[in-house]
């Protein structure tokens, strides 16, 4: 999975071969929270991991203070 571009305050993820998953922004209460895009109808462990993954990178700031 990659970040593929900033934009609106929303980091949009995809695949490597861009296939777009959705994006994250920071809510009010400054975490960052995922929202899928697209017309996918089950999501593997895996694929749901590397978001978790991503997530908490991008909030780890947030969390230590």
């Amino acid at each position: 999975m990659i970040l593929t571009k900033k934009e609106d305050n929303k980091i949009y993820f995809s695949w490597s071969n861009d296939i777009p998953l959705g994006y994250a922004y920071k809510e009010v209460d400054g975490y960052y929270v995922f929202i899928f895009e697209g017309r996918y109808g089950f999501w593997r462990e895996y694929s749901l991991k590397a978001i978790s993954d991503k997530l908490i990178e991008l909030n780890k700031d947030r969390e230590n203070g």
